[in-house]
């Protein structure tokens, strides 16, 4: 069993018996929602060039690829918390206020599910974890995933360690 499904038994259906799960952590003084908004407001110059990179790929694997990044002007109040709701292009699933959100793409190859959770601390900062987990739907989901993970663990390295230091 996950961590996090440990933590929140609700948040196992986005984190168990998936075709691949990652997690990584970090401390923070920070709310929820402004971790989740530096995250996904996280667009340096190399992170554009990857992901117009990642859109070659797609084409020639004949996959969606979505508009190009852009960081956009997202306070932590615009960040939805409600099932339906959009955060860039992430359908947001769950969440509990300032203890987890979760948002999730579908696409042909593959569904994907990222997991924030808060975890208070009495002796200092919050823990806040993020899990990717994916699921495979077509046999180009394993291929187009297989060559973008390396990628893929710097990325969300990169966006946390961007969203716990921010000012």
């Amino acid at each position: 069993m996950h961590r996090l499904s440990e933590l929140h038994p609700e948040l196992s259906e986005f984190l168990e018996n998936k075709d691949y799960t990652d997690h990584k952590n970090a401390r923070s003084d920070k709310s929820l929602r402004a971790v989740v908004t530096e995250m996904f407001t996280y667009c340096p110059a190399w992170l554009r060039g990857f992901y117009r990179i990642r859109g070659l790929l797609a084409r020639l694997l004949g996959l969606r690829h979505d508009q190009e990044l852009s960081a956009g002007d997202v306070s932590p109040e615009a960040i939805s918390m409600s099932p339906g709701g959009k955060v860039r292009f992430f359908n947001v699933v769950s969440a509990r206020e300032n203890t987890w959100w979760v948002g999730e793409i579908n696409d042909a190859h593959l569904s994907a599910w990222v997991v924030v959770v808060r975890e208070p601390s009495a002796a200092g900062p919050a823990l806040f974890h993020v899990a990717t987990s994916v699921r495979h739907r077509h046999w180009i989901g394993p291929l187009y995933f297989n060559l973008i993970r390396p990628f893929h663990h710097f990325i969300v390295a990169s966006m946390l360690r961007r969203a716990v230091r921010a000012a």
